[in-house]
């Protein structure tokens, strides 16, 4: 099965996005475009165009549920957190990269 992935950042994260590209002195542009092909690249085989993504039932019923919360579905609700993680992942390699 496939499912595709289209990405619609809702505005509190885009408020989250803004503060880090504002540190970082780039665009909210650029780090969406590095977070995912930083996440893409992390999951893809050598060669592969796309990439598929796995994920246990207890985690996907909890992100059900946290969806359900904030209104969202769950597809946006995995939108946002495969963006956030992937933007977490790329701080802390560039954190270690210069340490």
């Amino acid at each position: 099965m496939k499912t595709d992935l289209n990405i619609e950042i809702d505005d509190a994260t885009i408020d989250r996005l803004e503060r880090i590209a504002l540190s970082r002195r780039c665009t909210v542009l650029k780090i969406v475009q590095d977070a995912i092909a930083i996440y893409a690249t992390a999951h893809a085989e050598p060669g592969t165009v796309t990439v598929g993504i796995e994920l246990p039932a207890s985690t996907v019923r909890m992100w059900t549920e946290e969806a359900a919360r904030h209104g969202r579905t769950m597809e946006k609700e995995l939108e946002i957190r495969v963006l956030m993680e992937t933007i977490r992942l790329g701080n802390e390699a560039i954190a270690r990269a210069g340490r």
